[in-house]
């Protein structure tokens, strides 16, 4: 096992948008770069 020693990962929320249920982390990446591209608010 690899402890990190440089990367401190403070506890945090991830917010998954609702356009987002069911699909997979890298298509959902892939949409939300399209959304911010094209000024499409990401929680709509």
């Amino acid at each position: 096992m690899y402890i990190w020693k440089t990367i401190v990962d403070q506890p945090h929320f991830q917010l998954r948008p609702e356009w987002a249920e069911g699909i997979k982390e890298k298509e959902m990446l892939a949409k939300l770069r399209d959304r911010t591209e094209n000024d499409t608010p990401v929680y709509a």
